[in-house]
């Protein structure tokens, strides 16, 4: 059984953050990111589901730009046997990240898909459900 962990890179909530001067909105602009945290416990429990040997393939996947490649490297580091990156420079609003990590899962054969309970930059906590 091979198992996707849907990821998402998130401005590192350890560095302070600015204001944009002219309209008063979260400057992103320089912040490191890192994994979400709550992305990186399911894939930690992937991880432990395939040790255990419940699970063939743990693949991480994600949707932004090229910048987040980082992030999936450091799925990688954790123990994902694979990682996608379906590149998008534009925001895309949680029902069209779904759908789209859908089509990965198809793709990929997976037979369980794992989110985390919500990414900490946007706390919306939708993308999951609706996948």
């Amino acid at each position: 059984m091979n198992v996707l962990v849907a990821v998402k890179s998130v401005p590192d909530p350890a560095h302070a953050v600015r204001l944009h001067h002219q309209d008063g909105r979260v400057d992103l602009d320089d912040l490191p990111l890192t994994l979400n945290p709550f992305d990186a416990i399911a894939l930690e429990e992937a991880v432990r589901w395939r040790e255990q040997g419940h699970v063939a393939q743990v693949v991480a996947a994600s949707i932004g730009p090229a910048s987040w490649g980082e992030g999936l490297r450091t799925t990688l580091a954790l123990g994902a046997d694979r990682a996608i990156l379906v590149e998008s420079d534009t925001p895309l609003a949680p029902l069209d990240v779904a759908r789209c990590l859908r089509q990965v899962a198809l793709r990929e054969g997976v037979v369980l898909i794992l989110a985390g309970k919500q990414s900490v930059d946007g706390d919306h906590a939708q993308t999951g459900p609706m996948l």
